[in-house]
């Protein structure tokens, strides 16, 4: 724990505008065998005490690219935000109460977690209070490429929204590895259908992809999901 402390500080030090951006904590889960639906009704009874504390929650069911996994976000507005529902979260009798009963029988295992700090301070939990559809390109940058890595996302991102998709790009903090998240939100599938199709024709689009450097960055991992809980 003192470890996790320490390096989401030397964080937030490195990256001062980070401190009063989004941030958010995911906890991904697989279901014990027989046990989803429990599972999801553990994750609605957890979000209920969080939001009631000053967290916003979303429970996201993984699609292509994942093995029946959920995403349990916690999002806050900033540090200060986040800072204040640990504290209050340690004591609540609440949600010590249902932790230890769904501990006497767990329902899924934690498969990883870990915090992300939204690139755009203009973004606050609230925006993410509607369901929607979304996918999830993690970059990893070669040593010395991040800020052109990061530099690049904020071009695709301009293009992207251009063409019908909401981006959020978010930098890992603890339980990460410094990836960066390239998320593409959509209200239904059939809008990122749409969209897609406006992107399989841009010009803008093609030209930024011919100057990418291919040895800037590793994608590691890409998935699908959508909101059932919000």
């Amino acid at each position: 724990m003192k470890k996790i402390q320490i390096l989401l500080i030397a964080l937030m030090v490195s990256a001062a505008p980070g401190a009063f951006a989004e941030i958010l904590e995911v906890y991904n889960w697989k279901a014990n065998p027989g046990q989803a639906q429990k599972m999801l009704t553990n994750m609605n009874e957890s979000a209920k005490v969080h939001r009631a504390l000053g967290a916003q929650v979303t429970i996201n069911i993984l699609d292509v690219g994942s093995e029946n996994q959920v995403d349990y976000v916690i999002r806050f507005d900033d540090i200060k935000k986040w800072g204040a529902f640990k504290d209050a979260l340690a004591t609540d009798k609440k949600w010590n109460d249902l932790w230890n009963k769904i501990g006497r029988k767990p329902t899924g295992e934690l498969q990883m977690s870990l915090v992300g700090i939204n690139t755009d301070a203009s973004v606050k939990a609230s925006d993410f209070d509607k369901p929607f559809v979304y996918g999830v390109w993690v970059w990893e940058p070669a040593p010395g490429k991040t800020a052109e890595v990061a530099e690049r996302q904020q071009k695709y991102k301009e293009i992207h929204e251009s063409l019908g998709a909401r981006v959020e790009i978010y930098s890992e903090g603890p339980g990460g590895t410094g990836s960066f998240h390239y998320c593409m939100l959509f209200d239904s599938w059939s809008d990122w259908a749409d969209a897609s199709i406006k992107m399989s024709s841009s010009a803008e689009l093609a030209e930024l992809n011919s100057q990418a450097d291919p040895n800037s960055a590793t994608l590691v991992r890409s998935f699908t999901g959508r909101t059932v809980s919000n």
